[in-house]
């Protein structure tokens, strides 16, 4: 059974210039693969990205983007924070 819930979310640019993820996707900081929904061992819950095809990505393509989620506020009142957000 598939849940989905309303999120809030707040964006964390590291610069106008500098990319947060690389060309597939993976976080430049540390190689990781991690979901939109911030959830570390989430295997990708989103619909199919039209751009990349990873469910990892929300509402915009992960590849060469240049923010990144601090934070997830799911109805209800949990908070889910990226602790790779500086």
């Amino acid at each position: 059974m598939t849940v989905y819930v309303k999120v809030l979310c707040f964006l964390h640019s590291m610069g106008v210039k500098s990319k947060v993820y690389d060309s597939q996707g993976l976080l430049i900081t540390n190689g990781r693969d991690m979901c939109d929904c911030l959830d570390v061992d989430c295997m990708g819950c989103f619909y199919p990205c039209p751009e990349c095809n990873s469910r990892k990505c929300g509402v915009e393509c992960r590849c060469d983007r240049k923010w990144l989620y601090e934070q997830v506020e799911v109805e209800g009142g949990e908070i889910i924070r990226n602790k790779y957000a500086n």
